[in-house]
C-alpha cells in the first residue's frame, strides 16, 4: 500500500482495484490536500512491486514531488508479460530536474524477495546484504549455479502464484485481479448475506466475524488497509518445498 506520511499522521489513499490495482493521481490529490488541513506533508512510502496487492508500478506512476521513501524488495519478483519493474531513483534521474534531486530512500531486503532469507541478524545479514547488491556477475565461478537457483525460486513461487489465481477465481463471491508478482494475493470477498445477520447477533462487524471465522478454520488471517466500501484478505504464497506439488486450502 501508500501512504503519505505527515507531522503527525499517516493518511492512506487507495489505488483502483478495477485497473489492476494502479496508481490515481486525482486519489492521491485527495489525500494530499486532507493532510494540508492539520500538518505539512513530507514524504510519500511506496511498495513497488506492491505487498499486499502484487501490483507493479507503471513508469507513468512514479512522478512526484514528495520525498520518497521506495520498498523495492520484490523487484526481482516480476513475472508478468505485461509487467516491468521501474526504480523510482531511474524515473526521477530521467526525468532530470527538480526531480532528480528530490531525496529518495530505497530499500532492499534478503528477507523478502527471491532469496527470502528471514532472521538473518549480525554480521552473517551484512554478508548477505552484499550478496544482494552485489550478486555474481558472468564469467565468476558461481554465477551459473547463482542463475540456476534463481530462476528455479522464481519459477516456483509463478507456479504458486497462478495456481492461487486459478483457485481463489473458482469461488464463489471472491473477486481476484491476476497477480502481476508473486508473493502476495489480494482477494475482494463478498460477504454472504447470511453472514450479515449472524455476525450483528454476535456483536460484530460482518467482515470482521468472516476474518475470525477464517482464523479459527485455518489458522491464518491478514488484513491491510483498504477502500472501506470493500472487504479483502491478504495472502502471502511461498515456494513449495523443494520437489513437492503446490498446493492450495479451500478453507
Amino acid at each position: 500500500m501508500v501512504n503519505i506520511t505527515t507531522c503527525r499522521e499517516l493518511l492512506d489513499y487507495y489505488f483502483e482495484e478495477d485497473s489492476g490495482w494502479s496508481l490515481s493521481r486525482e486519489e492521491l490529490k485527495r489525500s494530499f490536500d486532507e493532510a494540508k488541513r492539520s500538518c505539512n506533508t513530507c514524504a510519500l512510502v511506496v511498495i513497488n512491486p506492491g505487498n499486499p496487492t502484487g501490483q507493479v508500478l507503471t513508469c507513468d506512476n512514479n512522478d512526484n514531488g514528495l520525498i520518497l521513501l521506495s520498498d523495492e524488495v520484490y523487484q526481482d519478483n516480476v513475472y508478468d508479460k505485461n509487467s516491468k519493474f521501474y526504480s523510482f531513483k531511474k524515473v526521477a534521474y530521467e526525468m532530470g530536474e527538480p526531480y532528480c534531486s528530490q531525496y529518495l530512500v530505497s530499500f532492499p531486503s534478503t528477507s523478502k524477495g527471491f532469496l527470502g532469507e528471514c532472521g538473518i541478524r549480525g554480521g552473517r545479514g551484512q554478508v548477505a546484504v552484499s550478496a544482494l547488491v552485489n550478486p555474481p556477475r558472468t564469467g565468476e565461478p558461481s554465477y551459473d549455479l547463482f542463475q540456476k537457483e534463481k530462476s528455479a525460486t522464481l519459477a516456483a513461487v509463478k507456479e504458486r502464484a497462478e495456481l492461487v489465481h486459478k483457485t481463489l477465481s473458482s469461488f464463489e463471491g471472491y473477486k481476484v485481479n491476476p497477480v502481476q508478482r508473486p508473493m502476495h494475493v489480494f482477494p475482494q470477498i463478498e460477504i454472504p448475506p447470511k453472514t450479515i445477520p449472524v455476525a450483528k447477533a454476535r456483536g460484530m462487524a460482518p467482515n470482521a466475524f468472516y476474518a475470525f471465522e477464517v482464523l479459527e478454520r485455518s489458522g491464518s488471517c491478514s488484513g491491510f488497509g483498504q477502500n472501506p466500501k470493500t472487504r479483502h484478505l491478504s495472502l502471502p504464497q511461498h515456494d513449495p518445498a523443494a520437489g513437492g506439488q503446490a498446493e492450495t486450502d479451500d478453507r
